[in-house]
């Protein structure tokens, strides 16, 4: 149960917790359930927040696994408190996003079994279903990931153009002009600071990007994971297909679908593996046949996509290096798109 690393990663107390998540159960089953077994370890997810695994059994027999994450500023990890940029944080995001949207969803999100929200004593508690299942990015069969593009299209067409609407009652990011303009100084800053990239080549970057930041901003926003990395997507096969389930929403933005499908993309593929996934979105999106020109201007948009990531993770911090899923070469990447695109 307890090792000295959950000791030191933990910050609710057995009786805290208790008492938290049988007042959330009350809600979610509208019914008291008093809880006689709990048991808790540290999850491997735990990535910049402190998750826990919850085992909870019920008084009425129920068994529930669970994911338990603390979403306050003390329970960031060393790396995430030392690295992440201030403008992105903020505890009550992913509450929100899972108790005012993704609970109202078909699409199959973690089922939401509450949360505690407690800024005088800075709580901010998330309790979910714990997702079955493996992470997309050990899957080798292509079908699966063309399945994956098509849930992705769905689900940001399910929220066209009611987006702003949500982002003026929840904290989503707003991928607007000003969220863009943070990026190129950030990346300047950062790639001089560590000595890793010319003048020459910091110059082409920024000013690539700044043509670029237009192309976005005409694009129709959508409710954005903001992380749609294949690390932060599950996949379990059940008889009636498969279920995809996107986690970890703490980075959930009103901004234009292609950054999402972006970083799914990005990786290793083939010229014609990648055309295929975003092609498959494309016609997700919209059923009807478009012409050459339309597909063209689609995966030009996309790649504006990949240079906004690329800059993202350039322009992180001059102390973060990149976890296993996110560890390429963004700066080979965003020359490249710049060099293909003539931006």
């Amino acid at each position: 149960m307890a090792s000295d690393q959950y000791q030191s990663l933990s910050v609710a107390s057995d009786a805290q917790l208790r008492d938290a998540l049988e007042r959330s159960l009350f809600n979610y089953y509208n019914a008291p359930l008093k809880i006689v077994q709990l048991e808790r370890d540290i999850s491997e997810y735990s990535s910049s927040f402190t998750i826990e695994e919850l085992k909870v059994k019920l008084e009425n027999g129920l068994v529930l696994s669970l994911m338990f994450k603390d979403l306050s500023s003390r329970a960031l990890l060393d790396e995430a408190r030392r690295t992440k940029p201030d403008f992105l944080f903020d505890p009550k995001r992913e509450i929100e996003v899972y108790q005012s949207i993704l609970s109202q969803s078909e699409v199959g999100c973690a089922s939401y079994y509450g949360s505690v929200v407690n800024e005088r004593d800075e709580q901010f508690w998330l309790f979910l279903e714990k997702v079955p299942g493996i992470e997309l990015y050990q899957v080798g069969e292509f079908d699966v990931w063309l399945e994956v593009a098509k849930w992705l299209a769905n689900f940001h067409k399910s929220y066209k153009g009611r987006i702003e609407s949500l982002a003026t009652e929840i904290p989503l990011l707003r991928y607007d002009r000003d969220f863009h303009q943070i990026w190129p100084d950030r990346v300047r800053s950062v790639l001089q600071a560590r000595q890793a990239a010319t003048a020459s080549q910091i110059d082409i970057l920024v000013r690539g990007y700044r043509r670029v930041i237009e192309q976005l901003l005409q694009l129709p926003p959508t409710l954005l994971h903001g992380d749609f990395y294949p690390s932060n997507v599950m996949v379990q096969s059940k008889k009636r297909g498969l279920r995809i389930c996107a986690v970890d929403w703490e980075m959930a933005g009103a901004g234009p679908g292609i950054i999402d499908l972006a970083a799914l993309v990005s990786g290793g593929w083939t010229e014609r593996q990648e055309a295929d996934l975003i092609l498959t979105y494309m016609n997700t999106i919209s059923p009807e046949p478009g012409s050459s020109s339309e597909r063209e201007k689609f995966i030009e948009d996309v790649a504006c996509g990949q240079l906004h990531l690329a800059m993202q993770w350039l322009g992180w911090s001059a102390s973060w290096s990149p976890p296993e899923d996110h560890k390429q070469n963004w700066l080979q990447i965003a020359l490249g798109i710049i060099e293909r695109f003539g931006w």
